[in-house]
């Protein structure tokens, strides 16, 4: 027979887009449950290793694991499995990206990477980068876009978008712009080789590094530690904080929020694209551009914060710049 939900495509799931989740087997005041949210969000990463990629606000019940979780379409993007806790309500929820099953990744998998995404937090080593793959739209963004520092001039490898002080990568001199095309002499096509080859690595032991930079190839070593106590949860309750204050229209309220996250957690795109939004609906249209640019910066792929950052421009009678923004705006969604 065939299938009774369609299934959609994951991969596209961006900040702001609303998500629908069903499924739960019991009822509440006698009505089965059909939940609703205003935001998708991927904010945790540690809890990618699980393969809860695709994190959004909300406050489901137990019993609510293995829901599905759908887009505005109706089409099934996600299952639903996970809640991170504060106090009795789930401050975020969690699900597998549909993509998973539908390209049957799991079957792909092989068994030295499913012992390695066992590994506890305490010995998992750490590098400190943000990363994104590299695709036609993002080389076309940043090799056409004015403000960013550095050019892609190849289709392979995986592209670092941010470093964190003080970190490995950091002190190995890795730094954003760098492509990374081998670890330990092991070619590095894209994310999930990545994650596979480094979740080998040791702890406190020289890894070389393969990098291209500025249209150079290059090697670097770095000594991965164990994965620090993450500051991100208490980023995620002031990122949160900044949310729910911009749906009331405390903007002055969210920016503080938003701000105090930044502190915590200062190359987290979608936090400075919140504060931005809320200095533009403060009538801050400089501010928020200043911020926008930083959110593009740590995420070239932000359709988003193109999109805004091309509304301020046009309410400040930047036409020819606002369009460009609108034009990268449409190549990413």
């Amino acid at each position: 027979c065939p299938p009774a939900l369609k299934l959609g495509d994951s991969s596209g799931i961006r900040l702001d887009r609303r998500v629908y989740i069903s499924g739960y087997s019991g009822a509440v005041g006698g009505q089965l449950p059909t939940k609703s949210f205003d935001w998708t969000v991927v904010k945790d990463t540690t809890s990618q290793k699980d393969g809860y990629a695709i994190i959004y606000d909300a406050k489901t019940v137990g019993g609510t694991s293995g829901g599905a979780v759908f887009n505005d379409a109706g089409e099934v993007i996600a299952v639903h499995g996970r809640s991170y806790i504060e106090g009795n309500t789930a401050a975020v929820d969690a699900g597998i990206p549909i993509n998973i099953y539908k390209n049957d990744e799991i079957a792909k998998i092989d068994r030295s990477e499913l012992i390695a995404s066992t590994k506890t937090k305490e010995n998992r080593p750490f590098l400190g980068i943000v990363m994104a793959n590299i695709t036609p739209v993002l080389r076309k963004i940043i090799n056409e876009d004015p403000q960013s520092n550095f050019k892609v001039d190849i289709d392979y490898g995986v592209l670092v978008t941010a470093v964190y002080s003080n970190l490995p990568a950091a002190n190995g001199e890795i730094v954003p712009g760098d492509i990374i095309l081998k670890i330990d002499n092991e070619l590095i096509s894209d994310i999930k080789t990545f994650l596979k080859v480094f979740a080998k690595s040791q702890i406190g032991a020289n890894l070389p590094i393969e990098i291209r930079r500025n249209g150079q190839t290059m090697g670097l070593n770095v000594v991965p530690t164990a994965a620090p106590q993450s500051p991100n949860k208490t980023a995620i309750k002031y990122y949160n904080e900044g949310l729910d204050k911009k749906k009331k229209k405390d903007y002055d309220g969210a920016i503080t929020s938003y701000s105090r996250a930044i502190e915590i957690n200062p190359n987290d795109s979608d936090t400075y694209f919140g504060r931005g939004y809320a200095k533009s609906d403060l009538g801050k249209k400089e501010a928020a551009i200043a911020d926008y640019n930083r959110a593009i910066q740590l995420d070239p792929t932000s359709s988003n914060a193109y999109n805004n950052r091309g509304i301020a421009k046009s309410d400040l009678g930047k036409k020819e710049a606002a369009i460009t923004d609108t034009e990268y705006m449409m190549s990413t969604c």
